[in-house]
């Protein structure tokens, strides 16, 4: 994720994600259970952050780049509505 994240997270996040991950291989292999729930927690808690981030960033990129309609696609409206085919009584008669 901290690779995908390019230049779209500051060095502080990249940093501090970063550091998390250390933290919980230093603890992975522990019998501190408590530990490492905290420090997994923790970089989860950081990393969905920057996730969050990156999303609101695609996704404000996406809408300035969108394409205008055309004149003839704003015009058209679209209605909703029921129907029922009726035959006509010549149809019936034969």
């Amino acid at each position: 994720m901290i690779k995908d994240a390019g230049d779209k997270i500051t060095d502080e996040e990249r940093k501090s994600v970063e550091e998390k991950i250390e933290a919980l291989k230093e603890i992975k292999d522990g019998d501190d259970h408590e530990a490492i729930k905290k420090a997994a927690d923790e970089l989860t808690e950081a990393a969905q952050k920057v996730g969050a981030k990156m999303y609101e960033q695609d996704k404000a990129t996406q809408e300035n780049t969108q394409q205008p309609a055309s004149e003839e696609e704003k015009d058209e409206t679209v209605v909703d509505a029921e129907f029922e085919e009726k035959k006509e009584e010549e149809e019936t008669k034969e």
